[in-house]
């Protein structure tokens, strides 16, 4: 085992714990794997591994348990995840070998025709993946009778080809009734949910095309042509503020809320959207409609630089910075997200210091993507060998805590380098040097998991 613990496969057996009582529990999913701790989850009445089916949209109740030891399993919290994000988590009391999770979770799925016979292939495809094999698996499609979901994000191209035209295009015309082409937007969750719930009570073939933007918040590459141009420039042309309507600033103020009479044009346009909600037959005859501003969306274009007040020469240079660590046979530096092509344009100006200066330099990374334009993260190792010595043989990845320098450009990576978690930490209080940002980027949203994440991690740095 090397050190560490082992794992175990823990199941909930109906009757008597048996080799064929095991295995059943295990076809139905009604099992886990833990290395000790111990979990349990229901959701309604319903355990893991079994069907919970309501008859029209509504609530369920979810509990969750988990038990540990305290004094050998590192256990920091649990964690409710809802379509890949947090929906709900409660952290672990000092010293406790239990943690409770209670929560309601709000069902708004929409039950096919023939749920129970009716199957639905959706298909999804980058825009350079569909111009290269995507075409003849459309075509493919278009001559079955069966229903068929094709969605294809408008990512990983640079070309201006008009998608829909190919699309409709390379369908046979004696199939094109039979095929319907939407538009849609990958900033758009909710429009993309529901017009993808849409497609999936139709029997039709029906082609999704999902923009990413303007501006790109997916398309890596795109995002990254665009911080190079803002880094040539030395400021951003463009910036898109939105926030709630209710946050407008003192020169426009809300207007109060007044009845909308028929055939009374708005005094401010209005974006128009038409949205369809199953409404239960119990509700009475009449409506009553409100109108009111929920979102404002504010666009300043800059065309010249801004005038920066540490360009005048009367300003008093920086004290010339003094060497702590001149001494160290070994320094680390962790980059908590990175921006540009690996291993970021931070980590390659530390290196190449570190090689002026004279330095052994390594460096690892983790390019996988985690917001517009960032990556997970990067590390740097000096040594400062003899001459004429090879150097040394360090381990390359950075061990727990041992990091000299933290720079946390993204809020969940740092936090990741500054937790519990033995395998992601690599910061400690009596070592590691912080700079963090704790604000967010001009593409996100004030939402609540982003705003706690930042609290979070501002109060864990705070001394």
């Amino acid at each position: 085992w090397s050190g560490t613990r082992p794992t175990a496969n823990a199941s909930k057996t109906d009757g008597p714990l048996a080799a064929e009582t095991w295995l059943e529990a295990v076809r139905q999913g009604r099992t886990f794997v833990t290395n000790g701790p111990a979990i349990e989850l229901t959701v309604g009445e319903a355990l893991p591994g079994e069907e919970l089916l309501l008859a029209e949209p509504g609530e369920v109740r979810v509990s969750g348990r988990v038990r540990f030891d305290p004094d050998r399993d590192a256990v920091a919290a649990i964690e409710l995840i809802r379509g890949g994000e947090v929906a709900a988590r409660v952290e672990a009391p000092a010293r406790a070998g239990e943690i409770r999770l209670e929560t309601t979770l709000a069902i708004d799925g929409v039950v096919p025709r023939d749920a129970a016979e009716r199957i639905v292939a959706v298909e999804t495809w980058d825009r350079r993946g569909f111009q290269k094999e995507g075409i003849a698996a459309l075509r493919q499609a278009a001559g079955d009778d069966r229903p068929r979901i094709f969605v294809i994000c408008e990512t990983g191209s640079d070309d201006d080809q008009d998608l829909e035209r190919l699309i409709r295009g390379v369908i046979p015309g004696e199939r094109a009734d039979r095929v319907r082409v939407e538009l849609s937007n990958l900033g758009d969750r909710v429009g993309l949910r529901e017009l993808i719930q849409d497609a999936s009570l139709s029997d039709q073939l029906t082609v999704i095309i999902a923009a990413d933007g303007p501006p790109a918040r997916y398309d890596v590459a795109a995002i990254d042509r665009a911080l190079a141009e803002i880094d040539h420039l030395g400021f951003q042309p463009k910036q898109r503020l939105l926030r709630p309507a209710a946050q407008a600033c003192a020169v426009r103020p809300l207007t109060a809320e007044s009845p909308l009479q028929p055939g009374v044009e708005p005094q401010a346009p209005l974006r128009t959207q038409v949205i369809v909600d199953r409404l239960p037959q119990s509700l009475p005859a009449q409506f009553r409609f409100k109108v009111r501003p929920r979102l404002e969306q504010v666009e300043v274009v800059r065309s010249r630089p801004p005038v920066r007040s540490w360009r005048s020469d009367s300003l008093t240079r920086l004290t010339p910075p003094k060497p702590i660590h001149a001494r160290q046979p070994q320094w680390r530096v962790h980059l908590a997200g990175f921006r540009d092509d690996p291993p970021g344009l931070a980590a390659r100006a530390i290196a190449e210091a570190g090689l002026i200066m004279g330095y052994d330099v390594r460096s690892l990374h983790d390019p996988t993507p985690i917001g517009a334009g960032r990556r997970a993260w990067a590390q740097v190792l000096y040594t400062n060998p003899r001459p004429g010595e090879a150097p040394p043989a360090v381990a390359l990845t950075m061990p727990y805590g041992q990091a000299d320098l933290l720079l946390g450009l993204d809020s969940q990576e740092t936090l990741r380098a500054i937790g519990p978690d033995v395998s992601l930490r690599v910061a400690s209080a009596d070592r590691t040097g912080v700079v963090v940002n704790i604000g967010r980027f001009g593409e996100e949203s004030e939402s609540e998991p982003a705003r706690a994440a930042r609290e979070q991690l501002a109060a864990s740095l705070r001394v």
